[in-house]
């Protein structure tokens, strides 16, 4: 008997739950924003649209590592005179997008396969639970980029993700803020 009520109440919560699975999906194929973000691999309706609600208008970060800030995937910092000491990443902002952000850098991580390259060098090099932070920092700079319309930046310096100290990694992320803040500037046909 109590095995039966609860298989009922199981089917009841399943039904709901998939219900509220597409509602989910609808409003996030409605949402501009987070119709881009369904176009990565990985990232399903719940990320895609939280992601697109919690960041609102993305012009308002004009370099990209502040989206990771914003979202508080960054480490603490406690300097003191030429010492440097970072810590645990901040926690600022909406802590289900972060979850949501790491979990989704996970099956983001088996769908291509160059995040997974750079997810296992990070896991080689860290420890796995800063590998994934560092994923999901990476896939918050992407979904950002994402966010905009990518048919903007011109197909000779589009964007690649590169690490911190990479050469030329600065004039890049300029370029890159400067295409993203003037969405005036269109991509020449035949050049």
């Amino acid at each position: 008997m109590r095995r039966q009520d609860c298989r009922e109440l199981l089917a009841q919560m399943d039904e709901r739950i998939a219900r509220l699975d597409k509602a989910a999906e609808l409003a996030a194929e409605a949402h501009p924003q987070a119709s881009l973000l369904l176009q990565q691999k990985g990232v399903g309706p719940i990320t895609a649209l939280a992601f697109a609600l919690t960041i609102g208008d993305v012009s308002r970060f004009p370099h990209s590592n502040q989206v990771a800030s914003y979202l508080g995937l960054i480490p603490s910092e406690h300097t003191s005179s030429s010492k440097r000491r970072l810590g645990s990443i901040t926690k600022q902002g909406n802590s289900f997008v972060r979850m949501l952000l790491v979990e989704a850098a996970q099956s983001v991580t088996r769908f291509d396969p160059k995040f997974h390259k750079q997810y296992v060098h990070l896991c080689r090099n860290k420890p796995k639970a800063v590998a994934k932070v560092a994923a999901a920092r990476k896939l918050a700079v992407r979904l950002l980029l994402g966010a905009t319309h990518r048919s903007e930046l011109p197909e000779s310096r589009a964007y690649r993700e590169q690490p911190a100290g990479a050469p030329g990694r600065r004039k890049l992320d300029r370029y890159v803020d400067w295409a993203l803040s003037h969405p005036t500037v269109r991509r020449k046909e035949g050049k």
